[in-house]
């Protein structure tokens, strides 16, 4: 258990620091005192003249220009030889895990130079992930780093950049990173996108957030390409590029505050949306680049001019303006399999009409991943060159009539027509998302469900033929979420279908049972299309028992079963849930694997007396007892049940072997009095504990005394850390408890 000052410290509800966990936090504070003595002694505050600002919380400093970082980097390369010599490479990858987590806590918000020193110290030539805490990525929070007060009305308004002294140290890291496989970076602009491309050229993950004067050179150097065929050392300039030195503000306004360099912000004018390239622009090899990346990820703000000039608000009008270097991502980094920017559709859309033809023509992109969104405003030209170009899409979101531009409102059958042709040019999905008619996307399912492993859809059932095609298709289907609708006109009305896909399935339009037969007609049916490998059921949506049954029936390796369901008007007596549901969902299946159990309501609607008894309660324990012995878990909504009640049932249960916990779906109602202990019992203390009130105004009980070595439960109190350096040195969560 580590101790402070003779203190010991316990954190509720988690297990006494771990040997390991103590040594690990020891290193790191060791670490952090030495970071401190080189940013005194050899960063930007060694010159001796700091000063105030008003409205900035501690000392700043001006930026010298005339000053290098040798004795800084050669410090640091020091401390790494030694920790190379001292500790294997996996305490070194455990050390980053627990600064990266203790940075990053929102506490933490000082300091953040010293961090990126400590950060760096830790990135050894073995090893092979190197991050910046997330709070760097976050505007929010570095504008908040400024001030004394996280909710000061007024802060400072300005722009953010590494500091020369960051620039220096993190390209001095990179230098000796050449086995790096994973690097998240903020802030980055073209000088550290050259030096990633330069030395961490086995990179397979970059995760990067551009700073304000990138331009299109960084992203064409990670693509190995440069816009100069000669002197690519020189930094061109770029029409719509903001530059450091020339927009803003003057050089006697920047000041450096830990890690970063604040300017005001922009004082240029820009034209936006900034124009379109008809073309794409000549680029020439450079002979570097991170060309066996396989997953990329742009953040932030930045401006994507197509993306600009379709954005129905003005969301895209801030950053830096970049569109050629994401062309030439997806052209030349052959391995990429998710490139994810915001708007990745509608970059590789462009590709047709910025490439020439027999370039376009025999261009593929290995993509496996690929999210759809409606703010792209795609064109049906358009969608077919995302089919022709990533024909191996493995995982496929999004997929919905709203993402079709507002030119096609109103046709309806054309954009059903032209989403169920689009759906139907992959074969290799495996997990997809779709909002489409249940026709529409049966039809794909029988071309290419058996190749479906995971399936979210969200749709109206206007027939219950189109859920026995589901079954039928998605023979390896593992893990289904529905949002299905259903309402009175099931199995009555005809469907308004843009073409008539019955034909193929054919072999159901002799169907014989309707929604209203009874569940003996519909086994023999189910019987014939039973889930072979599904394990996790969710349902969601306006519900009736019979459709429950239909997709919930043979289906034995069933692990996890979720059903939340919204009360129905277009359905006789509009009820959700009533006791006749727990017999109906055993009398389909049994469930012999389940081990988490829920059917609760909507959060947004549900009664204060819940809608099951205690009889469905007894009568799905009795049938877990004899049929369910893995069941761990059960959530329902069964608050007309008192929570002492609930208790006994759980012990009874217990002594029969069946350890399960019931928990109501909303557990803390809202009580007139302190006195309800029937109705809520065992609630109000821990309601009261959790908002932090004593509605009693009972004195505070002594501080228990906690043995050495024993863990902390939920009844003890969480001792304040006190803080080091303005830090508290705690991770985020517990780790199990390990032999000291």
């Amino acid at each position: 258990m580590a101790t402070s000052e003779g203190l010991i410290t316990v954190r509720t509800g988690m297990q006494p620091d771990s040997l390991k966990l103590s040594a690990q936090l020891q290193i790191l504070k060791l670490l952090h005192k030495a970071a401190f003595q080189l940013d005194e002694t050899l960063g930007d505050k060694s010159s001796g003249k700091t000063f105030y600002l008003r409205g900035i919380q501690g000392q700043v400093s001006r930026p010298v220009w005339n000053r290098d970082y040798f004795y800084l980097n050669g410090k640091i390369q020091e401390i790494r030889e030694y920790l190379k010599e001292n500790c294997v490479h996996t305490v070194s990858d455990d050390l980053l895990t627990l600064a990266l987590d203790i940075f990053s806590r929102y506490d933490n918000r000082r300091r953040m130079g010293v961090e990126v020193i400590v950060l760096t110290m830790l990135a050894t030539p073995t090893m092979t992930r190197w991050e910046i805490p997330e709070k760097y990525h976050s505007t929010y929070f570095v504008i908040d780093m400024l001030v004394s007060c996280r909710h000061r009305f007024q802060k400072p308004s300005a722009a953010f950049f590494w500091s020369k002294q960051s620039e220096a140290i993190i390209m001095c890291t990179f230098r000796q990173s050449s086995n790096l496989s994973r690097l998240v970076l903020p802030l980055c602009n073209d000088m550290l996108l050259k030096a990633i491309a330069v030395y961490c050229r086995n990179l397979r993950e970059l995760e990067i957030q551009l700073s304000l004067d990138a331009t299109e050179e960084g992203l064409l150097a990670l693509a190995g390409r440069s816009g100069q065929e000669r002197d690519q050392g020189f930094h061109k300039h770029w029409d719509s590029s903001l530059y450091i030195h020339k927009d803003f503000g003057s050089a006697k306004e920047w000041y450096i505050k830990d890690s970063l360099l604040f300017t005001p912000p922009c004082s240029s004018k820009r034209t936006l949306p900034p124009r379109q390239c008809d073309t794409l622009l000549p680029t020439y090899p450079t002979g570097f680049g991170c060309l066996k990346l396989v997953r990329f990820r742009l953040s932030g703000d930045f401006i994507f001019p197509p993306m600009a000039a379709r954005a129905k608000f003005n969301k895209y009008d801030s950053g830096p303006v970049i569109e050629t270097g994401l062309y030439a991502l997806l052209i030349y980094l052959k391995n990429i399999t998710k490139f994810t920017c915001g708007f990745t559709p509608l970059v590789i859309a462009r590709l047709r009409s910025v490439l020439p033809p027999d370039i376009y023509e025999n261009l593929r992109i290995p993509l496996q991943q690929l999210s759809l969104g409606w703010e792209e405003s795609l064109e049906v030209e358009e969608l077919k060159a995302i089919a022709k170009l990533c024909p191996d899409l493995v995982e496929l979101k999004g997929v919905s009539v709203g993402i079709l531009d507002d030119q096609y409102r109103g046709e309806r059958h054309l954009q059903d027509a032209v989403m169920c042709n689009f759906l139907k040019s992959f074969h290799n999905i495996a997990l997809l998302s779709s909002n489409l008619k249940l026709t529409c996307l049966n039809s794909f399912l029988c071309y290419s469900g058996s190749v479906l492993t995971s399936l979210t859809c969200s749709t109206l059932v206007l027939s219950t033929k189109d859920l026995l095609v589901m079954r039928k298709c998605c023979v390896n289907l593992e893990k289904l979420e529905g949002r299905f609708s259903v309402d009175n006109t099931v199995d009555r009305a005809p469907g308004d279908y843009h073409a008539n896909h019955s034909t193929e399935f054919s072999d159901l339009s002799t169907l014989s049972v309707f929604i209203d037969s009874p569940w003996s007609a519909w086994k023999c049916e189910v019987a014939k299309y039973p889930w072979r490998a599904l394990k996790h059921l969710d349902l969601n949506g306006r519900l009736s028992c019979r459709v429950m049954q239909l997709l919930v029936a043979q289906a034995d390796f069933i692990e996890t079963l979720s059903i939340t369901n919204w009360p129905n008007e277009m359905v006789s007596g509009g009820m959700a849930f009533d006791d006749t549901w727990i017999p109906a969902l055993f009398e389909a299946n049994p469930l012999p694997n389940v081990r988490e159990m829920t059917l609760r309501m909507d959060s947004d609607h549900y009664v204060e007396e819940g809608f099951l008894t205690k009889t469905s309660l007894t009568h799905l324990l009795q049938h877990a007892q004899l049929n369910c012995p893995k069941l761990e878990k059960v959530v329902g909504e069964w608050t007309k049940v008192p929570d002492r009640e609930i208790s006994q049932m759980e012990e009874e249960c217990a002594k029969r072997g069946l350890h399960v916990k019931i928990r109501n779906a909303e557990p803390y109602r809202e009580f007139q009095n302190s006195e309800d202990n029937d109705r809520y019992y065992g609630m109000n203390e821990g309601y009261w504990r959790n908002q932090a009130v004593n509605p009693l105004d009972l004195p505070p009980g002594p501080v228990p005394q906690v043995a050495q070595g024993a863990g902390a439960t939920s009844e003890e109190i969480q001792f304040r850390h006190k803080r080091i350096w303005g830090y508290i040195y705690r991770p985020y969560k517990s780790e199990p408890q390990e032999s000291s």
